[in-house]
């Protein structure tokens, strides 16, 4: 008799639940999900890490040789930065130097 009782329950209740998924999943076309501004920030990413390219000579698809000169890339800053990054080397190990001898 049990078995015979929770059949129907068991029914209605998928009823019910499939009933309820088509009632909440009512379209309406008409009316927009959200309302607000969009905003972007334009950012420009250029590869000048090793440089600024001062000038390019040479065709997309044509043949580069050994040894010839395409283009120019302008190393100003890379230079400068080595310079200053050999000077902190030269003071680190003056100090080590310095450290070591007291």
């Amino acid at each position: 008799m049990k078995s015979q009782l929770i059949f129907p329950v068991r029914i209605l209740v998928q009823f019910l639940i499939l009933t309820m998924l088509i009632i909440s999943c009512k379209r309406n076309h008409d009316e927009a999900d959200a309302y607000g501004n969009f905003e972007a920030d334009e950012v420009i990413v250029s590869a000048q890490s090793q440089g600024e390219l001062l000038y390019l000579n040479i065709i997309e698809g044509g043949i580069v040789e050994k040894h010839h000169l395409i283009g120019r890339i302008d190393s100003t800053v890379a230079a400068i930065k080595r310079e200053q990054l050999l000077a902190q080397n030269t003071v680190i190990f003056a100090r080590l130097k310095t450290l070591r001898r007291n």
